[in-house]
């Protein structure tokens, strides 16, 4: 059983690696069971373009900061 918060933290711009400005919202979700060990517990950022339903970035912890980055759209 896993339970989850969900935080949406503020509204910015963020820039991609083709140099394209993206408007998107940021999220925290993490896990607020404190009974989960550490190592099972989720700590994911998330940005998000509302407008285009596309997420942009997502960033996590564990054994390391771990990001997934939005390339390039068609």
């Amino acid at each position: 059983d896993l339970h989850l918060s969900i935080r949406r933290q503020r509204q910015m711009c963020i820039r991609d690696s083709y140099n394209k400005v993206y408007d998107v919202e940021h999220f925290r979700l993490f896990s607020t069971d404190p009974n989960l060990p550490d190592d099972k517990k989720l700590n994911f950022e998330i940005w998000y373009d509302k407008k285009k339903a596309l997420i942009i970035k997502v960033a996590y912890k564990r054994m390391g900061l771990w990001e997934y980055r939005l390339k390039k759209i068609q």
